[in-house]
């Protein structure tokens, strides 16, 4: 907990002590949470291999809500890289077609 606190990277444990199914990995990452006072606002998943599982809390308090978000890509080389998570609010369910929606069809405009 204390490095997670000083944002300092570990070693990875040892194979005896990693969580042996999912079900213990989730147990850590909500004793974590706990530990620290922090909720969950969302989770960042990759797409599950046969053999692996990646999934993680995003702290809520970490999440920005925004009607309007707004970057810059720049070409200066840096080691900085940032992901965001995007999501919006659909105006409805959205079937499957041969060609895209077009943004007026797809996003509800809040105020």
């Amino acid at each position: 907990m204390a490095a997670r606190r000083r944002g300092t990277q570990l070693e990875r444990l040892p194979v005896e002590l990693r969580p042996s199914t999912v079900d213990e990995g989730f147990a850590i990452q909500r004793k974590v949470g706990d530990v620290l006072g922090r909720e969950a606002g969302a989770w960042k998943c990759a797409l599950p291999t046969a053999d692996k599982v990646i999934a993680a809390p995003i702290y809520a308090d970490l999440i920005c809500r925004s009607v309007e978000c707004s970057f810059s890509a720049s070409s200066v080389r840096s080691t900085v890289k940032a992901e965001p998570e995007l999501a919006c609010f659909i105006k409805r369910d959205l079937p499957p077609r041969r060609y895209a929606y077009s943004e007026a069809e797809v996003l509800v405009r809040r105020p």
